[in-house]
């Protein structure tokens, strides 16, 4: 399995929301995808959680996640539609796909994108 940016994106917008929880079933193939984004989002250090369960019923849950100080900028520079767009847009026009490009890249990307939309840059 392979990182995607977008189900990244939406897990941490969801989270910075908060929730007290996340259950997922590990049957559901999309589910999983969700297990697996939950689990390198933490690796990366972009997120944490209290505790992590995997029960007999076949489903895993996430107790308490939240987003990290680091998880928190990043967030920061992609959670707008449009600078997320534009993050998009510019890799792909220079022939790559999302996935085919660093993390620290696609941060620089997005973090260059909001300064210039705030007139920073």
């Amino acid at each position: 399995m392979r990182r995607d940016m977008d189900k990244v994106r939406e897990i941490l917008v969801d989270l910075g929301k908060g929730v007290e929880s996340l259950e997922y079933s590990q049957i559901d193939e999309n589910e999983k995808n969700y297990i697996y984004h939950m689990q390198i989002l933490k690796e990366a250090g972009l997120i944490t959680w209290k505790h992590f369960n995997e029960y007999q019923t076949q489903t895993t849950s996430f107790d308490e996640p939240r987003l990290t100080w680091i998880g928190n900028d990043y967030l920061d520079n992609i959670s707008n539609d449009t600078i997320w767009k534009k993050t998009k847009d510019i890799i792909r026009s220079k022939g790559f796909e999302l996935s085919e490009v660093p993390f620290s890249i696609i941060k620089e990307i997005a973090k260059t994108k909001l300064k210039q939309s705030i007139g920073i840059d």
